[in-house]
């Protein structure tokens, strides 16, 4: 976040809303928001909203979400907002180890900028699983049922992608699939490989070749960043979207469809 300041000239007393997402606290009580603070304290600004996101590779997301809510509500007062996604991924040994990783991404949030969040283009999917947690306190270490992770995984991939077809349908009367109406598709990426099954499935109703050419031309260039860093949790999917902004020369009005 100090860099992202510091690269933008960004007045620690323009900011109005800071907003964390991670499932890596440092303490089970005090936020890393709270952390976040010592960049803002010397210049004299206390007064900002935004609270820690806790909900696994979601919190993230929620963050932005509330940050570009707060920006349009009635108690948005003209300052800016910055969002924080951060994580640090480590497995005990076994299958998972390999995938492990650790990175934060800091999102600038604020009027007339350059990526625009569609109005009334969301979908939600929220469900009770115990396919990925950390119930022991002094353990680094998540306790993970893998092949139910990727159940889950592919459930709310389906339920989301169903259900912004319905909203562009309700929006533009166009019957249309989400691989077809996103020009670009980043996804959250535990491992790489899982972007390619979940596009072959979405895709299933098209053959071998029109599946492998959907995937390079509309999910490929943003995976560069996440095969080198691992498993980033919260900051996966925004690693992957920035990887897609530097990797392609222009994105002057393309729409890119984020899941997270």
């Amino acid at each position: 976040m100090k860099s992202l300041m510091n690269k933008f000239g960004v007045d620690p007393n323009s900011i109005g809303r800071l907003e964390v997402g991670t499932e890596s606290n440092l303490d089970r009580a005090k936020s890393v928001k709270s952390h976040l603070m010592q960049l803002f304290e010397p210049a004299g600004n206390t007064s900002i909203s935004g609270v820690d996101n806790v909900n696994a590779c979601f919190g993230g997301t929620a963050a932005l979400m509330n940050s570009i809510n707060w920006m349009e509500s009635r108690d948005w007062d003209g300052r800016l907002a910055i969002v924080v996604a951060a994580d640090i991924a480590i497995y005990e040994k076994g299958p998972a180890r390999p995938t492990g990783g650790a990175g934060a991404v800091a999102i600038l949030i604020g009027p007339n900028a350059p990526i625009i969040f569609e109005r009334g283009l969301s979908a939600i999917y929220m469900s009770h699983s115990f396919d990925f947690c950390k119930p022991d306190p002094f353990s680094p270490y998540p306790v993970v049922d893998g092949k139910g992770s990727i159940a889950s995984y592919l459930n709310a991939l389906f339920i989301c992608s169903e259900k912004i077809e319905k909203l562009v349908h309700t929006h533009t009367q166009q019957q249309v699939k989400c691989c077809d109406f996103f020009d670009y598709l980043v996804l959250h990426t535990p491992y790489p490989k899982i972007v390619t099954k979940s596009l072959n499935a979405l895709t299933a109703h098209l053959d071998e070749k029109k599946r492998k050419d959907i995937f390079i031309a509309k999910a490929q260039a943003a995976l560069k960043y996440s095969s080198v860093l691992g498993n980033l949790y919260c900051a996966s999917v925004y690693t992957n979207l920035l990887c897609l902004l530097t990797s392609e020369e222009s994105l002057l009005n393309r729409r890119v469809g984020i899941f997270s």
